[in-house]
């Protein structure tokens, strides 16, 4: 736990800018505030899915976030001369696609409503296809890119092989525990989680509901596997050389949109926790400490989630 605490208080020491800081709070607490006021994303965006000004619209919308924190900094910093690297806007533009891409891709919704009738084989499937997918939209861009740029300067984006240190990532999943059970009596929790919902499937396919669980939630740990592949490895490992410090905000900025749609406390949340995250893996060149405490965390509100829907029922 200490070597995570130095590599937070070397990287503040180092990049502490209080005007950057302030205006970068600011900025983020107006899009919380608009997003969750005015449902933006739900009820906005969302208006334009299966339609090519979803794809534009979110690709600004993605943008937005990133670059007007890269910029900021870049201003903020006279050091920081990212601004006129082709690099820089080479990979973000790579990164912003992808995840818009990404987040538009319908073609597999449209198949699974031609094919399937039955509402709950249909959800499932739907689910469990989203998550394998959105894997799949994620690392074959970052496996190009990787592969042609970046393949004998560094690992795969933080999945190098070593020795991995587990006990302080084990430490902080113990620290979050109290926090998720407090967490998992809120309503907004209990709307949204567990994630897995049955609607039946188990009985249509008679087989044990186990079975669909584990599924799913493989399916569902893969999502987090390949988000820290591209927020803490690509966004931060792709850029490292040409940006240094400068690119965990905007990393942080672009992690805290895509938790909209979710409670506002887990929006919040995502900063801290996408800033942490982003520091590790700025020092260490990991992404596994990461991926423990992604997906620890998220069983572990699953769990919650199933034991509130067990004494309750």
């Amino acid at each position: 736990m200490k070597k995570i605490w130095d590599y937070l208080l070397a990287f503040f020491k180092e990049d502490f800018n209080l005007k950057f800081y302030l205006i970068q709070t600011i900025f983020l607490a107006f899009c919380i505030y608009f997003n969750y006021k005015y449902d933006f994303e739900n009820t906005i965006l969302e208006s334009y899915k299966r339609t090519v000004w979803h794809f534009i619209f979110t690709f600004v919308y993605y943008g937005i976030p990133y670059y007007f924190t890269a910029i900021t900094y870049a201003f903020m910093h006279p050091q920081a001369n990212y601004l006129k690297l082709k690099k820089f806007w080479f990979v973000s533009f790579i990164a912003i696609l992808t995840l818009t891409f990404n987040e538009c891709f319908f073609w597999h919704r449209v198949w699974l409503e031609h094919t399937f009738e039955v509402f709950s084989e249909m959800w499932f499937i739907r689910k469990c296809l989203n998550n394998l997918i959105s894997f799949l939209l994620y690392v074959i861009p970052i496996s190009i890119y990787w592969y042609y740029t970046d393949r004998k300067k560094m690992s795969f984006y933080g999945l190098a092989k070593g020795k991995f240190e587990y006990k302080p990532y084990l430490l902080m999943m113990f620290i979050m525990i109290p926090l998720i059970s407090w967490a998992s009596f809120q309503q907004d929790f209990q709307k949204t989680y567990p994630v897995y919902k049955d609607f039946g499937v188990t009985q249509y396919w008679d087989i044990p509901k186990i079975y669909t669980i584990l599924i799913f939630e493989f399916c569902y740990g893969l999502d987090f596997v390949s988000v820290e592949l591209f927020f803490r490895g690509f966004l931060i490992l792709a850029l490292a050389d040409v940006m240094g410090k400068a690119t965990v905000m905007p990393m942080v900025s672009l992690y805290c949109i895509i938790h909209f749609g979710k409670p506002m406390g887990e929006t919040i949340s995502a900063i801290f926790g996408g800033s942490i995250l982003g520091i590790i893996a700025y020092y260490t060149r990991s992404i596994y400490g990461g991926i423990c405490i992604h997906l620890g965390v998220a069983f572990s509100m699953e769990a919650a989630a199933f034991l509130q829907t067990y004494f309750h029922r």
